[in-house]
């Protein structure tokens, strides 16, 4: 099992430090976080040294350009020169867009764009390639929520896989979920792919999930957080096809 433990400090003038250590089985990973407030207002610089003598660099800018909502990161692994990104996310009340590249000689573009009418969702996706000057995935969305009830289409992987998905409410307490997904192509070897889930929360705060794909394989978990604030999750696998099969 996994231990996982962190220590914050923060100064006065705002520089913030985090020390974190994992620890799973004989190995040991620790961490250090800093943060530092530039003097340019809503800028801030992190830095993250660990064990792989790489030094993680985040520089983050609020309200960019003065445009409400825009938000800009740049991040590179020093001394890996091809690691850079840069990000511009912008926010609103019922949209948003996010465009991120790669800092290499032919950059690789990401895009992304959701928005909002009422109960009405729409979003899109789209990575492009200046290397190959081509489209090298693409995909849109939509979705509808009324109620205690949510429903959601979704053309993915350059469109060609559908994928269909429902959530309802029963009670406050229990949902119902599912979900199918199939290449839209067809042909001998498409295969549809679904997914039946339920949820539930009992009286003491506890969360029970259980869910069972097209192959027979049914996957449990229980969730409690404890008095004390730590958070304990177990969680199983079994092959339903096969019960002699020992589970996970």
């Amino acid at each position: 099992i996994p231990m996982h433990h962190q220590l914050r400090a923060a100064a006065a003038d705002g520089v913030a430090l985090a020390f974190s250590a994992l620890n799973k089985g004989d190995k040991l990973d620790l961490s250090v976080r800093s943060t530092f407030p530039l003097p340019v207002k809503g800028y801030s610089l992190a830095a993250v040294v660990n064990a792989s003598d790489k030094v993680a660099l985040t520089l983050t800018g609020s309200d960019v350009a003065g445009v409400a909502g825009l938000r800009a990161t740049l991040t590179a692994a020093v001394p890996d020169a091809a690691s850079g990104k840069l990000a511009l996310d912008w926010a609103h009340r019922s949209a948003s867009a996010r465009l991120s590249s790669t800092l290499t000689t032919q950059p690789n573009l990401s895009f992304a764009a959701t928005t909002a009418v009422k109960g009405l969702l729409l979003g899109c996706t789209a990575d492009y390639s200046t290397g190959k000057a081509a489209l090298t995935d693409y995909g849109a969305a939509v979705g509808y929520h009324a109620g205690d009830s949510q429903v959601a289409a979704i053309l993915s992987e350059r469109a060609e896989t559908l994928t269909l998905r429902v959530a309802h409410a029963v009670s406050k307490d229990n949902t119902f979920a599912a979900e199918a997904s199939r290449p839209i192509a067809g042909g001998a070897g498409a295969e549809t792919t679904f997914t039946v889930g339920l949820a539930q929360t009992l009286e003491g705060g506890a969360l029970v999930k259980a869910k069972v794909d097209q192959k027979g394989v049914l996957t449990a978990l229980y969730e409690q957080r404890l008095a004390t604030g730590e958070k304990v999750a177990l969680s199983a696998q079994l092959d339903t096809r096969a019960p002699s099969a020992p589970p996970k």
